[in-house]
């Protein structure tokens, strides 16, 4: 498995790397706005703020892993309309719970902000920084591992 990850971080680069060569090549520079253009497409960088990139995309394949144990046909797409499904009911709840406290609600996104308007002003709401904390370590280490330890607790059940 680190061999396949090895590898697709190795092909992630190169067609990264052509792709913001070939962007920045085709750029005018007599045209004024050329360095904020330029600026703004850049390498992805593996390390920094790509930790909840990585941690969802480990989620995302122990949910394959667990969906492939229990369901025996369509895995990916019973697995995809699960995780979408529940994205969409959080999504619906925190969007129902802001409308009943709150009467203009602009836009929502579950575990994280609300935003209100009022007349030519708008106010995030979002949870407290203690609390997503909480939320990111249980969604970005606690919730794997747990998807991780039942797809191999199913494993052992399916090898007897």
């Amino acid at each position: 498995m680190l061999i396949y990850v090895f590898f697709f971080f190795l092909f992630f680069r190169a067609v990264d790397t052509f792709f913001v060569y070939q962007y920045h090549r085709g750029l005018n520079p007599t045209d004024a706005r050329y360095t904020d253009l330029y600026n703004s497409v850049y390498q992805f960088s593996f390390t920094g703020d790509v930790i909840p990139i990585y941690m969802f995309s480990l989620n995302g394949a122990a949910a394959m892993i667990i969906g492939s144990l229990y369901f025996n046909r369509i895995v990916f797409v019973k697995v995809a309309l699960i995780i979408c499904g529940l994205f969409f009911v959080t999504f619906l709840l925190n969007y129902g719970i802001s409308k009943v406290l709150f009467r203009d609600v602009l836009k929502t996104l579950p575990f994280h902000f609300v935003i209100i308007g009022s007349m030519d002003e708008q106010g995030v709401v979002s949870m407290p920084s203690g609390l997503m904390t909480t939320f990111d370590i249980v969604s970005h280490y606690i919730l794997p591992f747990i998807l991780m330890l039942a797809s191999y607790i199913r494993l052992k059940e399916k090898e007897i």
